[in-house]
């Protein structure tokens, strides 16, 4: 669990702070996530106010190693017609993050479904 927070802390501090794009941070943090310090990764949390979740929604683990989970459903399981919040980003590739931000879709974007792109299309 301490891999995964210091993993995700690290996403989370360049995006926040040195404006990079979601699209760029995992392979910075797979080189970051492997400095031993507990004090740095403690002082990283509490300078960036310590974050509940990584710059695409997955959970940080506190430094007790516990991860808060929250219940999210898949976009293409909503009603159609529904309003939702995008809170997470469970296709993490460097297209798919592109393509999210090349149509100003984030954490935190209000989306309405008005249809079902597996249903519209014929790709089962």
């Amino acid at each position: 669990m301490q891999i995964i927070r210091k993993h995700r802390l690290w996403e989370f501090f360049p995006v926040e702070k040195l404006q990079f794009g979601w699209e760029e941070v995992h392979e910075i943090a797979e080189e970051l996530e492997h400095i031993s310090s507990k004090k740095l990764v403690d002082r990283l949390d509490a300078f960036l106010g310590h974050p509940d979740t990584d710059p695409h929604g997955d959970p940080i683990p506190d430094s007790q190693g516990r991860i808060q989970t929250r219940r999210q459903i898949c976009l293409a399981e909503l009603p159609l017609n529904k309003e939702v919040q995008v809170s997470g980003i469970a296709t993490q590739t460097s297209e798919m993050l592109e393509i999210l931000q090349h149509n100003h879709i984030r954490l935190g974007t209000r989306l309405e479904i008005k249809r079902n792109f597996l249903l519209t299309n014929r790709w089962k």
